[in-house]
């Protein structure tokens, strides 16, 4: 099996709600997504995606998002799971993403 992967960032605000904590106030983030494809099959050209289409459709995707509040623009607690869904759902094409709030914490969404 052949997986790629390829990356990209925002910047953006939320809030999250019906959470107790600091994430409960507005902050912000820039997120990191990364989006996998996988499998079996390699194109005449020797690949299995374009890194071009994947990152073309992937970075459509993250400007509407930057630079904005995610609670405004999104119907659902802008969580990182969701986000994560979010990215898969509208993709499409994608086997699994994963989105980081920090460097050192992500979340991955993925449909087995």
């Amino acid at each position: 099996m052949f997986t790629i992967a390829t990356r990209y960032h925002f910047d953006s605000a939320h809030k999250l709600n019906n959470y107790k904590g600091k994430c409960a106030h507005l902050h912000g983030h820039r997120w990191v997504v990364e989006v996998f494809v996988c499998g079996d099959e390699l194109d005449a050209t020797g690949m299995l995606v374009d890194f071009g289409v994947i990152k073309g459709k992937l970075k459509i995707l993250c400007d509407r998002l930057d630079h904005k509040f995610l609670n405004d623009m999104l119907d659902f607690n802008p969580t990182a799971e969701n986000l994560a869904k979010w990215f898969y759902k509208k993709l499409k094409v994608v086997t699994k993403v994963r989105i980081y709030e920090s460097p050192d914490s992500f979340a991955e969404y993925q449909e087995c």
